[in-house]
Order: structure tokens, then C-alpha cells, then sequence
């Protein structure tokens, strides 16, 4: 049983990622201090789970220059797990800010970086809003040909998540 202080990006993320609405406002004030931290921060673990904090209350762009250091990092040779992670996360900054052309750039480096390495699970919100970003632009058949290849890899794993978020994205083809 855990009984020590919880780390900080641990309960930023349970207030502003797994509770936006109902308690994210309450991490607001620390989750600012925590992107602003990330200009010094070097450990890519660290600034990916700021960065996952901060992407449901809108936050996400200040994240983007310590995310691109872990990129840079990863294309280097660094931690490419955590590269794979700050490419998603970039795709999905440009996607919900309407930069399509580089979302669909970096959502697919991420997601082959994913099916490089063998990392699945990492793969599907990747998939996800490439299926979202294609249903946008009206090319449905890719849309839906994602959306497929979601469900089809996560009914066998149970991963229910997948089935949903290809479900939101064949409801907006």
C-alpha cells in the first residue's frame, strides 16, 4: 500500500486529465507552474505526463517545445518510447488547433514509430485521430478503413477504449 505524497504530474492528471470538468480546475494553478517548469525540465517521462495533464483543459500548447526536445531526442537515438508519446501528442495539439498538414505528418511518424517497436497500445490514439483528422478532411473511406483496423485490434484485447474512440470516428464520417 502507497502511503508517501503523491507525485505531482500523478495528481495533475488525476484532477485535469481524468476529471477536466469536475476537478480540473482545481490542478490549474500547479498544472501552469508545471508547464512553465518544462523550459528546464530534461527527463521526457516528466514532460510527457506534464504534457497528458495538460491536454484536456487546454493546455497543451505550452507544452509543445519541451515535447519537441523529446523528439528531437528520440530521432537521435534517445528515448524513442517517450518520442513516440510527444509526437502523438503534438499531432493531437496541431489537429485540435487546425494544423492538419503537420498533425497528419507527426500523427504518422508516431504511429509508425509505434508499429516499429512493437507498441500497440501506444499505436491506437495515434490511429484515432488520424481516422478523426481524415473524417475532417471527407476522405470517409480512410476514416473508416482506421476505424476498422482499431476495432479489429483491440475486440481480441478487450480494449474497449479503441472501440469507442473508432466509434466517435465513423460517427463524424
Amino acid at each position: 500500500r502507497f502511503t508517501g505524497p503523491v507525485p505531482t504530474a500523478l495528481w495533475l492528471s488525476g484532477r485535469s486529465f481524468a476529471d477536466p470538468l469536475g476537478r480540473g480546475h482545481e490542478a490549474l494553478p500547479q498544472l501552469d507552474d508545471a508547464i512553465a517548469g518544462l523550459v528546464a525540465e530534461n527527463d521526457p517521462t516528466q514532460i510527457i505526463r506534464i504534457a497528458i495533464a495538460a491536454v484536456y483543459v487546454d493546455r497543451l500548447g505550452g507544452c509543445r517545445a519541451a515535447l519537441w526536445r523529446v523528439v528531437n531526442d528520440g530521432r537521435a537515438g534517445g528515448a524513442v518510447g517517450s518520442a513516440m508519446q510527444a509526437l502523438l501528442l503534438l499531432g493531437q495539439d496541431d489537429l485540435l488547433t487546425g494544423q492538419w498538414t503537420e498533425a497528419d505528418e507527426l500523427l504518422r511518424e508516431g504511429v509508425g514509430l509505434c508499429e516499429a517497436n512493437g507498441y500497440e497500445l501506444f499505436a491506437w490514439p495515434g490511429r484515432y485521430f488520424l481516422a478523426v483528422l481524415a473524417a475532417l478532411r471527407g476522405d470517409f473511406e480512410r476514416a473508416e478503413a482506421i476505424a476498422d483496423s482499431m476495432v479489429q485490434w483491440a475486440l481480441p484485447r478487450r480494449v474497449r477504449a479503441a472501440v469507442e474512440y473508432a466509434a466517435h470516428a465513423r460517427t463524424l464520417v
